[in-house]
């Protein structure tokens, strides 16, 4: 899974740049995921967590103005991501209509927010206020734990 989600974007993103740097243009949008800021699963999680962080670093070293770096990090989309045998027991309905995104709606926000300063891009307003309560909420307990 660390493969696929994690080493393969970064070596597409490795190979692509040179040529991108040359042309003085392009644009590279790492599907991360909305459980990259949330704890969800202990290696899904943490390997898109891992490529926001790689795509929020590799943006302010890549000097070319018209690079784009996007982690998208999309919420419940309807795909048949959740039809497969490991999100077994996944049940659509335990989660409102409002939090479910098309496909197509979630590409077209990305395309549209693609040359926003931001790095990290949560489509759906929806998304993007649960996301942000949720995380809230996640780094004020862990700020407010007693580590030493």
């Amino acid at each position: 899974m660390i493969n696929v989600l994690y080493i393969a974007p970064v070596r597409f993103c490795h190979a692509v740049l040179p040529r991108m740097i040359e042309r003085g243009r392009g644009i590279i949008i790492n599907n991360a995921s909305s459980s990259a800021l949330i704890k969800s699963s202990p290696i899904y999680s943490s390997s898109k967590a891992a490529l926001v962080v790689f795509s929020e670093i590799m943006k302010p070293r890549i000097k070319v103005k018209d690079i784009h770096i996007q982690a998208l990090c999309p919420g419940f989309t309807y795909s048949e991501f959740h039809d497969t045998a490991t999100m077994n027991g996944f049940d659509r309905d335990d989660y409102s209509n409002n939090q479910w995104m098309t496909a197509e709606d979630v590409v077209n926000d990305s395309l549209q927010n693609i040359k926003s300063r931001h790095v990290i891009f949560i489509p759906g307003e929806n998304n993007r206020v649960l996301l942000k309560a949720i995380r809230k909420s996640m780094l004020k307990k862990y700020l407010n734990l007693k580590i030493f």
